[in-house]
């Protein structure tokens, strides 16, 4: 199943589409979504535990990081250096994502 992820911007007032080939969760939805400060990357959670990394800018799946046991509750990317991303879990973990 192809799963889309639609992001207005308002800066271009324009309708920004990403893809990705599979299904996100089970039920095909995002669980949540992050939206980086400088726009380029968009950071979702699913109920599996993954984190999934998505380019704004280029409108692809860049990677999904996997490491947390439950659901993921919030996934940030740090303001100041987008290669980290900072993740919470159901499986009452906290974990730090080094990008670069």
């Amino acid at each position: 199943m192809d799963i889309q992820m639609r992001i207005f911007d308002f800066d271009l007032n324009l309708l920004r589409t990403i893809s990705k080939a599979e299904a996100i969760t089970p039920s095909h939805k995002f669980f949540l979504i992050h939206i980086s400060s400088s726009a380029s990357y968009t950071v979702s959670g699913d109920e599996k535990g993954k984190i999934h990394i998505f380019d704004s800018n280029y409108n692809i799946h860049v990677c999904t990081l996997a490491g947390h046991s439950d659901v993921v509750n919030c996934a940030v990317i740090s303001p100041t250096n987008h290669d980290f991303i900072c993740s919470v879990s159901d499986d009452h973990s906290v974990m730090f994502w080094d990008m670069g």
